[in-house]
């Protein structure tokens, strides 16, 4: 026998060892941080948004789609608010900062009870009056930005009423808080851009009947709309 009759036994387990190690290395560099934990412009007018609607200490509230963001339970307290969001990074960070959290998307959270309050921000998934039923009470709230167009979808729910926003938007110097008639009725509206192009291929303002592209989006992204659950 030579050599070459025969070839060398795998070492499986310094293998096993490499591709873990490996994992370990990937998953630490993606690992995500808490963050939001200042009084920032959205916890000022999330804070200010709270005592006008006048929620009170200690309302349970949801945050769906908060990913490692700490800004709402700065403002209503960490041991009140459940964070909801299918990313293991963000439920992890959240775990090791002592908040509560449910690693799932929104619409596969089903609480033993409903919340006071629902917090959404920059949130996915589509808001419905399922949706609405189960996770709030009757008399709570919901309190969302458009730049999902969350607060387009649910200003069209049934059993909801828009009470207040926050306009022009939360981080702006000039942000306050409308209620009642001084809401704008197109305050939740999704606008939509057309542009045309040219022969020469230059993009130009198109009209309804003449354009190429249609762009849509919200009128107000990061106003804060507070939509009043009606019992």
């Amino acid at each position: 026998m030579n050599e070459f009759d025969t070839a060398p036994e795998a070492n499986d387990s310094s293998d096993d060892e490499l591709v873990s190690r490996l994992r370990e290395m990937i998953e630490n560099e993606a690992a995500l941080d808490v963050f939001g934990d200042t009084e920032d412009e959205f916890v000022s007018k999330l804070r200010e948004l709270k005592e006008v609607l006048d929620i009170k200490d200690g309302a349970a509230v949801i945050y769906p789609g908060s990913s490692s963001h700490l800004g709402v339970a700065r403002v209503f307290g960490r041991e009140h608010v459940v964070h909801v969001d299918p990313d293991k990074r963000a439920a992890l960070a959240l775990d090791e900062a002592g908040c509560t959290v449910v690693q799932a998307g929104i619409e596969d959270y089903h609480p033993e009870k409903p919340a006071d309050v629902m917090v959404a921000l920059n949130s996915y998934g589509s808001p419905s009056e399922a949706m609405v039923g189960s996770l709030i009470k009757p008399g709570g709230w919901i309190i969302t930005n458009n730049y999902t167009e969350w607060a387009h979808e649910i200003s069209e729910l049934p059993g909801v009423k828009l009470e207040a926003v926050v306009l022009p938007y939360y981080s702006s110097p000039d942000a306050k808080i409308v209620t009642g008639s001084e809401i704008p009725e197109d305050a939740t509206d999704i606008s939509t851009e057309y542009l045309k192009i040219s022969r020469s291929g230059k993009i130009e303002a198109g009209t309804k009947e003449d354009h190429n592209i249609a762009n849509q989006a919200a009128r107000h992204p990061d106003a804060l709309f507070a939509f009043r659950v009606l019992e």
